[in-house]
């Protein structure tokens, strides 16, 4: 047996001994947010911005209530001329089309990134820019679409987004791993770590650790991969975040 597979029995080993404690965070934040939205019934700016939040923390897991307070979202937004919030609800309905409809997905975030640049909204301009560069290179063109993920990565230096900066990092090592560029991957993902622990972003912290545990287990250091899994596993105890749980436990 190769001490791939055993690293792999390992984490099942560990999923079946942990995972009967594990709680559902997003359940509790969805529930909060639900909250949020019952209390807060006025139709204004801040009621498009809890849809757009509600729709965006289930397009994954529940695509048609998150179309559902999306389309709320949107026509709001559209009634009291809320463009910031209208781009929003652009970008979140690109994000519930990607699964099935990728060039759909991109005429939204083209439209959210119109708007951006239209109203001088920087940080908006630097994630549709980021949304769109992505979804291009899904499209198969990877030439213009990490153009735009750097120009992503241009506005948020300059303007300290720290928040964007690690997911624009993010992308991008994983651009550079399916190229073969594991120094460059490598570098990147311990930018997304300690901003990830600057900000407090556990998830994104655990996302960084999972990268660099795939860029040893593909070199073939296999400790070191299992070093870096076993600290995405603690994070996501701590979390609670049973759907992460899984997913480590499988790599």
């Amino acid at each position: 047996m190769t001490l791939t597979h055993i690293i792999k029995k390992i984490f099942f080993l560990f999923a079946i001994l942990t995972l009967p404690y594990a709680l559902n965070a997003q359940k509790s934040k969805l529930e909060k947010l639900e909250e949020q939205l019952k209390k807060h019934t006025s139709l204004d700016a801040k009621r498009v911005d809890l849809l757009n939040e509600f729709a965006y923390e289930t397009f994954n897991s529940n695509t048609e209530k998150a179309k559902e307070y999306n389309t709320m979202a949107r026509l709001l937004a559209d009634s009291i001329d809320y463009e910031k919030g209208k781009a929003k609800a652009l970008w979140v309905t690109s994000l519930v089309y990607y699964k099935n409809n990728k060039k759909k997905a991109t005429e939204y975030t083209k439209e959210a990134l119109a708007i951006a640049k239209r109203i001088g909204d920087l940080e908006g301009e630097c994630n549709y820019l980021m949304a769109t560069g992505l979804n291009l290179k899904e499209l198969g063109q990877p030439e213009e679409g990490v153009k735009m993920v750097y120009e992503a990565l241009d506005i948020a230096l300059k303007n300290d987004f720290k928040e964007l900066l690690v997911r624009i990092y993010y992308n991008l090592s994983i651009e550079d791993r399916a190229r073969g560029n594991f120094i460059e991957a490598y570098q990147k993902l311990q930018k997304v770590k300690d901003l990830a622990i600057e900000l407090g972003n556990r998830k994104m912290e655990a996302s960084s650790y999972t990268g660099i545990a795939i860029i040893f287990h593909t070199q073939g250091n296999y400790p070191k991969a299992l070093q870096n899994y076993l600290h995405v596993l603690k994070i996501n105890e701590e979390l609670n975040s049973k759907r992460e749980m899984i997913s480590t436990y499988i790599n």
